[in-house]
């Protein structure tokens, strides 16, 4: 956990394995990260390209990826370093 002020970002990851007969056979490794963010909202762009993401969402058997969409969308409202670098992406999909 990395906290600086207010504003926090968390790492964690989930491993998943598969008990055999002859041991534990790994599946797969899922990273996560947490991160509060401060955001600047902003009016939508001409473009849905240039606006934000839906969010990627658990589709039954494998993870579907957002689509674009005209809506407003977020920046990162602090300047500098002063909060995690995935604000930027946090921002922008909010």
């Amino acid at each position: 956990m990395i906290k600086a002020d207010e504003l926090v970002e968390t790492r964690f990851d989930v491993i998943t394995y598969s008990q055999t007969d002859a041991g534990a056979l790994f599946l797969r490794r899922e990273e996560f990260i947490s991160v509060s963010c401060e955001c600047t909202l902003k009016a939508p762009p001409g473009s849905a390209e240039s606006a934000g993401l839906r969010p990627t969402v658990w589709a039954g058997d494998e993870y579907a990826q957002g689509h674009w969409v005209n809506k407003p969308y977020g920046v990162s409202a602090l300047a500098g370093n002063q909060q995690s670098p995935f604000c930027d992406v946090c921002c922008r999909d909010h």
